[in-house]
């Protein structure tokens, strides 16, 4: 507690100004005013485009490490299990995609690479839920420790 008091003091109060100041207090709130809603159709709208220009590309070039872009970002603002929700449409959606362009001699091949896929994905909704949840445990953790620090003056 020393410690804060004493980098409290050092920054010149700047931590009671940044909790006036209508910043947001929430460590988790990435994505600024906007909702799960909003935030989740967003990242369904990428995925959809993402597809699209996969599609119309065949399999020159590859974009499956883009999936990762839109499934963060699902997975941020609405939790995990919407997270694997869309992890789950994103390897459909590429399965549906390379299978049509017959990239693969065999279909062997193609259910491989889809299992490759989601378990990939499914590993990076894990860590973006348990970081989300490290980053809104430590927020917590340090707003208790401002009102602990301001009820003592």
């Amino acid at each position: 507690m020393a410690f804060m008091a004493a980098s409290q003091a050092s920054m010149g109060g700047g931590l009671d100004a940044a909790s006036r100041s209508g910043a947001p207090t929430d460590a988790a709130d990435v994505f600024g005013q906007y909702g799960p809603a909003v935030s989740g159709a967003s990242a369904v709208l990428l995925l959809f485009a993402i597809v699209t220009i996969e599609k119309l590309t065949g399999s020159e070039i590859r974009l499956q490490i883009l999936y990762l872009i839109p499934v963060a970002v699902m997975t941020w603002s609405a939790g995990r299990a919407w997270g694997f929700v869309l992890a789950v449409g994103a390897v459909g959606a590429a399965f549906t995609t390379y299978h049509a362009n017959h990239v693969y001699p065999g279909d062997l091949l193609y259910y491989w690479e889809a299992g490759v896929s989601l378990a990939t994905l499914c590993a990076f909704v894990l860590l973006i839920s348990r970081l989300r949840d490290a980053l809104q445990a430590t927020q917590q953790r340090l707003n208790e420790a401002l009102k602990d620090l301001q009820a003592r003056r």
